[in-house]
Order: structure tokens, then C-alpha cells, then sequence
């Protein structure tokens, strides 16, 4: 199995790049640290740093033969993951013995072909990202804070769409080496949820109730699968929420469970805000909610 380290960044595909920068900037404090061509990406690009989440902007291709009508309708959308693994050529070998097709190679990069990974789309890479401020030894996330008007976050998990979440989870497990912290089955919106670890990062996959049963599954058939929403933590989500409301962005939900930034506010991207959790979620969060496998590993088929 492949042995990825952690989760690289998040790409964020959008129709006016330099607006995507202002709204990262004023409503997460989001600070830029690269912006020009990435060798390793192949593409032009910005990076933005927001505590301890790398977001890079890239832009949606103007001349697409078949106009994407998410992003049509919002802006932009979350184009794919990009994870940190030690070696490409050694994790190229492991995904052809698992016969996961890989669309692009480069000499730092591969490209994932989504139909061998349930729809997500997939980006590994072995190359540090250029002036990225979180390599040098006296890093710190809190050097990349919002301010005094939104208390610390950090990104806590991201949430991927399927709608097959027992075979996805088995490529999380056999192929890209995560680990299963629990499984919820028969929730509000999701069929069952699968939460892993991926190295540093932790992940979690959604397959949603019956079709048109849940919001879910109304934005599979809007959005597709793939990544759903980045959720990050916070031990204040009301501030968060107020903030983000004088910034003109819709935030929906409830801060004593979650909040949600509609992604019409955010150029496609969905983002969810969460209280800070205890040390043990979502170990004791999931078995009070629903049922949980009993050990990490196991799936409930």
C-alpha cells in the first residue's frame, strides 16, 4: 500500500482568481505565499496558507468544450486532493498492482483517473511546494492566524462524496494505507460514513441516504461526487459566523452542532465550521449518534 504522509493541499478551480484572493484573505485571513508556475503541478497557480490548511488556486479553463454548470452557477468548485507520499515512482507501482490507472505522470506528480477511485479526483506528489512557510523550522500555525476577530482554527477533516462508501473505503485501507477511526451508520443526510486517517490528515467519506431522500444526495446530483467540504475548527463558530456575515457570505446551520458557508458565498467551496472536540471524537461523538465499528479496521458491510 502506499504510505502518504499527509494531505499536500486542496486545489479550488475558480472563473477570477484575483477575487478568489480577496475572498480568502477577508474571510479567513487566508495569507498568499506563492503565485506563479509550479513545476511539480504543471500549472499556473496561487497558494494560500490559512493556519494549517494550503489551498491552491488555479483557473477554471475558459475554452472547456462542455461548461461545468456548478461552476457556471457558483464560480468554482473543489477540483481535486493533493496528498504528500515519500516516492511517486514507488506509489505508481503499488496503484498498478491495485489497477488504479493514472491519467498523468510527471516526475513529482501523478494524476489519478477518478473512475479507479470512486470519483475523486486524486493528485499524489513528492515535491515540497515552492516558499511554502510550514517547511522552515521555526513554523508555527498560529503565524498564520486570522486575527483577533476570529479565534485559532485549524482544518480538522475533509469529506468526500461516494456513492459506494464500503468499496471506497477499502482504497482508502488497501491502497492509500488509511487507517479507520469509526463508521457511523444510518445518520441525518449520509447512508454511512467512514472517518480514516491518512497519514497526519484525516478524512471523511460519505455515502448519502436514498436519492432525493437528503441534501446529500441532491448534491451528487448537482455537484457529482468527489470532495464535498473542508471542515475546519473553532472554538468560538458564533464569532466565526457573525464574521463571515459582514463579509456578505451566507452561513447556514447551527454553531452548537456545525455551521456551513454556502457555497454560492465561496466561488463553489463548501466550507463547514465545528467547535473544537473533545480528544477522543469521533470515537465517543459517533457511538453516541449512531452505530460504530468496534475496532479501527473493521467495515460495517
Amino acid at each position: 500500500m502506499i504510505h502518504v504522509q499527509k494531505l499536500a493541499h486542496v486545489t479550488h478551480a475558480v472563473r477570477d482568481r484575483e477575487a478568489a484572493k480577496r475572498r480568502y484573505r477577508e474571510a479567513l485571513g487566508a495569507r498568499e505565499f506563492y503565485d506563479g508556475y509550479l513545476d511539480a503541478q504543471q500549472r499556473e497557480a496561487s497558494l494560500l496558507l490559512f493556519h494549517d490548511l494550503c489551498i491552491e488556486l488555479i483557473d477554471t479553463p475558459p475554452d472547456a468544450p462542455t461548461p461545468d454548470p456548478y461552476v457556471a452557477r457558483h464560480g468554482g468548485r473543489f477540483h481535486s486532493v493533493t496528498l504528500r507520499v515519500p516516492n511517486v515512482g514507488e506509489a505508481h507501482e503499488t496503484l498498478l498492482q491495485h489497477g488504479v490507472r493514472v491519467l498523468e505522470r510527471g516526475p513529482r506528480r501523478l494524476v489519478l483517473d477518478p473512475s479507479d477511485t470512486h470519483g475523486i479526483p486524486f493528485e499524489l506528489t513528492d515535491a515540497d511546494l515552492p516558499g511554502d512557510p510550514r517547511l522552515a523550522p521555526d513554523w508555527e500555525p498560529a503565524d498564520w492566524d486570522t486575527g483577533p476577530e476570529l479565534d485559532p482554527h485549524s482544518l480538522w477533516s475533509i469529506s468526500l462524496l461516494v456513492k459506494d462508501v464500503v468499496a471506497a473505503g477499502r482504497f482508502f485501507t488497501d491502497v492509500l494505507g488509511g487507517v479507520e477511526v469509526g463508521t457511523r451508520v444510518s445518520g441525518e443526510m449520509a447512508k454511512m460514513s467512514i472517518f480514516f486517517t491518512l497519514g497526519s490528515s484525516r478524512v471523511s467519506v460519505l455515502e448519502p441516504l436514498e436519492e432525493g431522500n437528503s441534501e446529500l444526495s441532491r448534491v451528487i446530483e448537482t455537484q457529482g461526487v468527489g470532495l464535498h467540504s473542508i471542515c475546519l475548527i473553532s472554538q468560538d463558530p458564533d464569532a466565526v459566523a457573525r464574521h463571515l456575515r459582514s463579509q456578505g457570505i451566507a452561513v447556514m446551520g447551527n454553531a452548537a452542532t456545525r455551521l456551513v458557508v454556502h457555497p454560492h458565498s465561496f466561488m463553489g467551496a463548501r466550507f463547514l465550521i465545528m467547535r473544537q472536540p473533545e480528544p477522543e471524537y469521533p470515537t465517543h461523538e459517533w457511538r453516541q449518534r449512531g452505530a460504530m465499528s468496534p475496532q479501527p479496521g473493521r467495515t460495517v458491510p
